[in-house]
């Protein structure tokens, strides 16, 4: 990875003082050690931090076109590359490098503003076109490297990391309630949403387009998935499994081709093997591994990744990490992810990168986003079980228990604590369960409100039998989260918890199924 920053005047062309712009890029030197370059001209500043990957010595940037009116700085890698560089030559393009950056600034002398179409790759990138004064700040299809952006004092400011923001002076570090309220009630930001106010992520597959002072979010890419009947089905699946594993092995040899050597991280699972098992189908032999190991603190995997690269024959290396391991690296993790974090396998990664730098690699291969694409997660397993509920009982493919109710007309409901339908237990599901069924009524939920009394809305509270003295209600105990089943707590980005409220969700209603 590299890292980008730079400034942009919004008022005019004042010029942006060079001690801001390098205190901005030392804010991100991690992300390159190898480098760093600057580029001035009167409205705009361009600094880069670079970790080079293909031509070590020659790839320095920002560079610009032969006349000096396109310019770029650039983190990621262009996987295409060596399959755009013919038609660049053809098309009588002259390149100074070999390294995959100034493919961007040609790419947008033939394409214009769509260059994206024609690109594959994980990038995030400035690009200045000079003789028309216009800024593009693109982040690519899937969102794997970031870029944020805020404006202060009349400056456009961006970064591949917030601190480079913080470190301009011009912003000061402030939370934003709301962001930090969407990330415990839903587990996310959102995609353009940051946890410091007025500091904001361009989503994956969009660019911010800056001329004339203003400042537009246009969207180049997005997924899409085929309307239900019009999937490719086969009934020989063969076909299929040919394609991916064409596709599998074209990706993990594109991501082969830099100028430096290449690691992979092990679990011993299908994903990490499969890529690992790649690499050696490409290269002839395996790349060397990295794995972790748990000491009583969680399922440990070494047994597996063992055998997987003893039979594949790679040289593995093994970071041991226990409890206090753990804890002790949440800080250094909290500061590198520049908000909350979860899940506790992140420390590890952390070590895991750490331990592969301190070997003198620059890259890791992974097998991770392979759930999310193929439909690994078990909420994608039990998606057809409730979709059938949900067309036999509506409202039970989300509570299953409350099936009754949902057909009932709220007027004939039984009221009172005690009331329950018939052949409902009085507990299915621990406090919480008894708690929904008491309380919830699953088309006032969907609508993200509790039922009190006709024609009130409610505040979700906590039990009074589970209410602890010492314990109050606040940011820290998000009772929403807590009390309302997990379908529920995936909501919409419209769906938002008021700051210091976190018991509370207000939304607009949305359509309720009925029979």
């Amino acid at each position: 990875m590299c890292g980008i920053a730079g400034a942009l005047d919004l008022t005019g062309e004042r010029a942006f003082p060079g001690e801001r712009l390098r205190a901005m890029t030392g804010a991100i030197a991690h992300r390159g050690p190898d480098d760093e370059q600057v580029y001035h001209e009167p409205g705009l500043a361009l600094g880069v931090r670079r970790l080079s990957i293909v031509d070590l010595e020659g790839g320095r940037q920002p560079i610009s076109n032969e006349d000096g009116t396109v310019w770029v700085a650039y983190n990621g890698e262009l996987f295409n590359y060596h399959e755009l560089l013919p038609d660049l030559l053809a098309r009588g393009h002259r390149l100074a490098t070999r390294c995959d950056t100034e493919a961007w600034v040609h790419l947008y002398e033939d394409h214009g503003e769509s260059l994206f179409d024609h690109v594959n790759g994980q990038f995030a990138l400035a690009l200045w076109d000079r003789k028309i004064r216009t800024l593009l700040l693109p982040r690519d299809r899937m969102g794997v490297c970031p870029l944020f952006y805020t404006e202060a004092d009349g400056w456009l400011l961006w970064a591949s990391e917030v601190k480079a923001l913080f470190a301009s002076g011009l912003v000061a570090p402030q939370p934003d309630l709301k962001g930090i309220d969407y990330f415990f009630n839903f587990m996310c930001a959102g995609t353009s949403r940051t946890f410091f106010e007025s500091v904001h992520s361009i989503p994956p597959g969009h660019y911010l387009r800056v001329k004339d002072g203003r400042v537009e979010l246009r969207k180049y890419w997005d997924l899409d998935f085929p309307d239900a009947g019009d999937e490719r089905r086969l009934d020989d699946p063969t076909a299929l499994i040919e394609e991916l594993q064409e596709r599998l092995g074209r990706a993990v040899e594109r991501r082969l081709m830099g100028d430096v050597p290449v690691v992979a991280y092990l679990s011993g699972g299908l994903d990490s093997t499969t890529v690992l098992g790649l690499t050696k189908t490409v290269r002839g032999d395996a790349v060397p591994t990295f794995t972790i190991g748990l000491d009583r603190a969680g399922p440990d995997e070494r047994s597996k990744a063992s055998e997987s690269a003893r039979i594949l024959e790679s040289s593995m290396t093994t970071v041991a990490m226990s409890r206090s391991d753990i804890a002790n690296a949440f800080p250094e993790l909290i500061t590198a992810a520049e908000g909350p974090v979860l899940d506790t396998s992140c420390a590890c990664l952390l070590r895991l990168a750490q331990a592969v730098r301190g070997q003198g690699y620059k890259i890791a291969l992974t097998g991770e986003g392979s759930d999310e694409g193929l439909a690994g997660y078990v909420w994608f397993k039990t998606q057809k079980i409730r979709a059938a509920l949900a067309r036999r009982l509506p409202g039970a493919a989300i509570f299953p228990t409350l099936a009754p109710l949902a057909r009932t007309p709220r007027r004939e409901r039984p009221r009172g604590e005690n009331a329950r339908p018939a052949g409902h237990r009085r507990n299915p599901t621990g406090p919480a369960g008894s708690f929904r069924a008491r309380h919830a009524d699953p088309a006032a939920l969907l609508r993200g409100r509790h039922v009190g009394r006709p024609g009130r809305t409610r505040r979700l509270q906590r039990p009074r039998r589970h209410q602890r003295p010492d314990r109050p209600l606040g940011p820290a105990q998000p009772v929403a989260l807590r009390r309302v089943p997990r379908d529920v707590r995936r909501a919409p980005d419209d769906c938002q918890g008021r700051p210091g409220r976190p018991g509370r969700v207000d939304r607009d209603p949305l359509p309720v199924p009925r029979p």
